[in-house]
């Protein structure tokens, strides 16, 4: 069992826009399980903009593979060099005895909002959608670290939740079903935490962008209609009936994800969804959104205090 690799090395194309980044000095090794690729993301003419690697594999009977068991600097890559890609190719293919891999390709693409997925410091990766000129995350925030690399705090009791004033998250009821329908809830001071909580590239919207999205879509009295998703209990994931307004039609798919309290306690999972904005009051408020399962089609704007957990969506920057 294993593979032969070929040295034909080289970059099909530009995806789908004209970028001014280009792969070089690609390197590759290889066993009988694993391949793994280095290159070099070179930035041009001042384009600093996150760019998606995407590599496929071509053997000498003309078989073509597009790698998904693939893990590294694939999605959201910024300039630089000593990129990895790792394919595990045995999880991917099985017995692969026999094949002989003439020739593999990196592309560098810069993807149209609804095509680009994002990708956080976790791994963790989401779909995106275009509503007016912004582009936003499809699902709620997941990660587990700030963009550098920092880990946010978490497993905080009740009273510690409460009297904290740095960034911190929590998973609805700490079920780990909640986190992978909803996402996790952060308080304010880690959507402010200089260490970033959006993807690089992206960021936590202000309250004049979600207002935007508001107006994109009609207004708040209707706006929620076209925001909240259509799936109702018992689909996991979904709200109570009755969803009053819930049409979707915006594409943004929101679920309703709960909150964590000022005292500790987890509220409202399944009909009340709460989104945090970059845009603070006076005093430790800011400005969420909500929506909820009755509420016919509006989106609600008001202050949060900031030690509440809310649920984050990123809008590109």
């Amino acid at each position: 069992m294993g593979m032969l690799w070929a040295s034909c090395l080289g970059l099909w194309g530009q995806g789908q826009k004209a970028v001014a980044q280009s792969i070089e000095n690609i390197r590759i090794e290889s066993d009988y399980r694993k391949v793994r690729l280095t290159y070099d993301l070179l930035q041009g003419s001042g384009d600093r903009s996150p760019m998606d690697v995407s590599v496929v594999f071509r053997s000498e009977s003309g078989r073509t593979i597009v790698p998904t068991k693939v893990s590294g600097d694939y999605l959201q890559v910024l300039p630089g060099r000593d990129k990895k890609i790792e394919w595990d190719a045995y999880a991917e293919l099985g017995d692969f005895s026999g094949e002989l891999y003439a020739e593999f390709s990196l592309t560098v693409m810069k993807l149209e909002c609804g095509q680009a997925i994002v990708k956080d410091i976790d791994g963790n990766t989401y779909h995106t959608v275009k509503i007016g000129t912004q582009c936003w995350t499809k699902t709620n925030l997941k990660v587990s670290k700030y963009r550098n690399g920092d880990k946010i705090r978490t497993g905080l009791g009740k009273r510690a939740w409460g009297n904290t004033t740095s960034g911190a998250y929590a998973i609805y009821d700490n079920n780990p079903v909640n986190d992978g329908f909803y996402g996790k809830l952060y308080n304010h001071y880690a959507v402010m935490d200089s260490r970033g909580l959006c993807p690089t590239g992206w960021h936590v919207p202000s309250d004049a962008e979600w207002t935007a999205l508001e107006n994109q879509l009609g207004g708040s009295s209707v706006a929620g209609g076209a925001l909240k998703s259509t799936a109702t209990q018992p689909t996991p994931g979904g709200w109570d009936s009755p969803n009053a307004g819930a049409t979707n039609s915006s594409g943004f798919t929101a679920l309703p994800g709960g909150r964590r309290g000022s005292f500790g306690d987890f509220k409202y999972l399944s009909y009340v969804g709460y989104w945090w904005s970059s845009s603070a009051g006076s005093g430790s408020i800011a400005w969420i959104r909500n929506l909820n399962n009755s509420d016919v089609s509006y989106i609600r704007r008001h202050y949060g205090s900031s030690e509440l957990g809310y649920s984050v969506r990123c809008c590109r920057d």
